[in-house]
């Protein structure tokens, strides 16, 4: 499934059941991450799609994240700062996980960049597919298009 075609419904966002916009909980952890931290939310607070909430958990920075943090929930709503000590990445996700109200997660890294339409084209690729399923989306840099992989061609290790 390509999706280099986004499909424009009611305002150009995607609707995938009921005439509703599902919120989507973007998550993201963050450890002394503020030399990357104010670019990643501005890419996220630019996303095409706005039915969003934008949570950051700290994992116990000793920089200035959090402030950087705080003052960009001045500027969005939709930001939300948790803060706990240093507990690891897994740990700080599922902490937003939990604190998350969307029907949808998105997991972002700190130092992630994400072009305007990502959100956007993951819900249309979730309506394409007409059933909620695992796949792995990954950006082909030289064909500059989105790559999806079906689970079954994946091995997955836990641990």
């Amino acid at each position: 499934m390509s999706f280099d075609n986004l499909s424009i419904i009611h305002n150009q966002y995607p609707i995938l059941e009921s005439n509703e916009f599902p919120l989507v909980s973007i998550v993201v952890p963050a450890y002394n991450a503020q030399q990357y931290i104010g670019p990643t939310l501005q890419s996220l607070i630019r996303q095409s799609y706005p039915h969003l909430e934008i949570i950051v958990i700290d994992d116990g920075s000793c920089d200035r994240t959090a402030e950087i943090v705080k003052k960009a929930m001045i500027k969005d709503r939709r930001i939300k700062l948790l803060q706990q000590p240093n507990c690891g990445v897994a740990a700080a996700r599922n902490l937003a996980i939990q604190q998350s109200r969307g029907s949808f997660i998105a997991p972002v890294d700190a130092d992630d960049i994400c072009f305007p339409d990502k959100i956007a084209k993951l819900l249309d690729g979730l309506q394409k597919a007409g059933t909620l399923s695992l796949f792995l989306v990954r950006y082909n840099q030289s064909t500059r298009k989105f790559d999806r992989e079906r689970p079954e061609n994946q091995k997955f290790h836990v641990g």
